[in-house]
């Protein structure tokens, strides 16, 4: 069973009634490109199942093999939640040992997408297969360009599928990068516990490519101190920056912590 994820916007005028319609109309469209397969296309992110957190289902879902389909509007761009969702499932595709598992459906005309200044997000979501369905979305199911944007739609993630089928995770098996996980989320924990968001923030910018970390974390618009701290080891671990010098960092900001620091920084160093 492949998961599909639509993510988008929750605004006046970019709703769920719409969505609904959509998916079900894609749904027939996978359906009929590849009846060898099964999907479940979801409009929330609590219907991907086992883990009980939103951005824990998310990233389990992404571990599983899911694609994500962004509705993309300016608002979109705008929404933290949306913005978060991005981040999240791209970095544990990645991590899990995947390509790009997320296709962009344009369902408004967004100028940002194509600005040379855009943000990380922005910028990620260029890269990926792109399907402009902004002038279908409220047209009839029987219009003569539905059923080919539909088909576009439903081909560009069948490609992302197809390129990478036989490295799909079995179901029940860790992938390969639990370990790493683990240090990662324990670490995120450690710095939620030791700062604030501010603080971190004021520590992120002292360190070498500051101004680029505190922006990848901005980026990813975390709306919640845990969020934060776990943008800011994604930041951290991208630019390379969880070394002795970062724990080194953290025993003189915070020296009543040392042992608790010692302990993780040597995890980091076995690898375990």
């Amino acid at each position: 069973m492949t998961s599909v994820f639509l993510s988008y916007a929750h605004h006046p005028g970019h709703g769920a009634p719409a969505v609904a319609v959509f998916r079900d109309r894609l749904e027939h469209a996978l359906r009929a490109a590849a009846p060898h397969l099964e999907f479940d296309l979801h409009m929330d992110v609590r219907g991907l199942g086992r883990a009980a957190g939103r951005g824990d289902a998310l990233a389990d879902a992404a571990t599983r093999g899911a694609v994500m389909v962004p509705l993309v509007t300016p608002a979109y761009l705008e929404d933290r939640r949306c913005r978060a969702e991005v981040s999240t499932f791209h970095r544990r595709v990645t991590a899990a040992g995947f390509l790009h598992r997320i296709v962009v459906v344009i369902w408004q005309r967004t100028p940002r997408l194509d600005e040379p200044g855009a943000d990380d997000v922005a910028r990620l979501l260029r890269l990926c297969p792109t399907i402009d369905y902004s002038e279908m979305r409220f047209e009839p199911a029987d219009h003569p360009g539905q059923q080919g944007a539909l088909a576009r739609i439903a081909e560009a993630i069948l490609g992302t599928l197809e390129r990478q089928l036989d490295t799909l995770p079995p179901e029940g098996v860790d992938p390969p990068n639990r370990a790493e996980d683990e240090r990662d989320a324990e670490l995120a924990g450690l710095l939620l516990r030791m700062f604030t968001p501010r603080e971190l923030r004021r520590m992120l910018l002292r360190m070498k490519d500051g101004e680029s970390l505190a922006m990848a974390v901005d980026a990813a618009g975390p709306t919640t101190p845990e969020e934060f701290s776990e943008e800011v080891v994604v930041a951290l671990r991208r630019f390379g920056r969880i070394d002795e010098l970062f724990f080194h960092q953290l025993r003189r900001a915070r020296p009543f912590r040392r042992a608790e620091i010692e302990a993780l920084a040597q995890r980091y160093r076995d690898g375990a």
